[in-house]
């Protein structure tokens, strides 16, 4: 065999073998982060105008890439993030569906390393399942600008429903006085009292800005309240003040989703609390995540995260 077979051989063998490398690196990240030949082959000429690479070259380097196996060690939010700078509407869903078992081959078994704990996924084959991506949820940053974004799909939802939406700019920032204003539980949630023995620091939050407001379940200052907090489910109409002082604010709380109240409309609440962030009183009934004063060190955060696995011991499906 000459030489030049001799190459040719190796090249159809492994296409990366005469290619610069930064370029070889850039077509294995693209193809990890699940973009098509075209969108690679574009992507390549804005990141390396000066390539050598030729159609048969990128054909056989993406078909390279896709199909080698996968037990190489790389850090999920570093190719997560620079994924996001390359391709802002890519699905994060499709790195993990990409990079942990192709889209050509099916491989019974993927690996990869996430803060220096090993995992193993089992037989994730090629079907139309979409695997969330393990820790995804653990960047703060990625959770305020999911924030937003659903707050704008719901504001939109609502408009186009002709229902109460409070705009961002129509916020009113309002100035701290020495008042203070109670806020009385007028109804039990779910058929027990909530928050009666919770301090207002707990109740409202460190990080809230206002510190002037008292909440208590004690009905006899009813008439002194600036606020009544009504729960949907445990509202008694037969049983709701006769006489309503006008100055004083009624807050409908309902926490499920897609439920429709005319029955209620007759009340005249004033303002409503919901999960939903476009309601006047954002509750978080289901979680909420608070930006830390000073961001955790990467070592703090790894071993938060081995010693929270470390204490659980059942398998769940969320």
């Amino acid at each position: 065999m000459s030489r030049n077979e001799h190459e040719h051989e190796q090249e159809e063998r492994n296409p990366t073998t005469r290619l610069p490398s930064p370029i070889r690196k850039s077509v294995s990240k693209y193809v990890k982060c699940g973009l098509s030949q075209t969108q690679i082959k574009s992507s390549l000429v804005q990141d390396h105008p000066n390539s050598p690479i030729t159609e048969t070259k990128l054909t056989n380097l993406v078909s390279y890439e896709r199909r080698k196996d996968r037990p190489e060690i790389f850090s999920v939010f570093d190719l997560r993030n620079w994924c996001d700078e390359h391709n802002e509407e890519l699905q994060l869903t499709n790195i993990l569906r990409t990079a942990m078992k192709g889209r050509e081959d099916h491989y019974s078994r993927s690996r990869y390393k996430l803060h220096g704990r090993d995992k193993i996924i089992d037989n994730y084959f090629i079907s139309p399942t979409i695997y969330p991506l393990p820790g995804q949820n653990l960047n703060i940053l990625n959770y305020f600008l999911r924030k937003d974004s659903m707050k704008q799909v719901e504001d939109n939802e609502s408009m186009a429903k002709k229902k109460k939406v409070i705009l961002y700019n129509q916020f009113e920032s309002i100035p701290r006085q020495n008042k203070n204003y109670l806020i009385v539980a007028y109804t039990d949630v779910l058929g027990q009292p909530r928050f009666c023995s919770t301090s207002d620091k707990t109740i409202f939050g460190e990080q809230c800005p206002y510190s002037n407001c008292h909440y208590t379940c004690n009905h006899s200052l009813m008439s002194e309240a600036n606020l009544l907090l009504m729960h949907k489910h445990d509202i008694n109409m037969d049983k709701l003040p006769e006489i309503r002082d006008p100055n004083q604010i009624w807050l409908f709380w309902l926490d499920e989703a897609n439920e429709d109240t005319p029955k209620y409309d007759k009340l005249h609440m004033n303002w409503t609390m919901s999960y939903k962030f476009s309601a006047e009183a954002s509750l978080a009934s289901y979680g909420i995540t608070l930006l830390r004063q000073e961001p955790l060190s990467h070592n703090k955060f790894k071993n938060w995260i081995n010693q929270n696995f470390k204490q659980r011991h059942n398998q769940a499906i969320w």
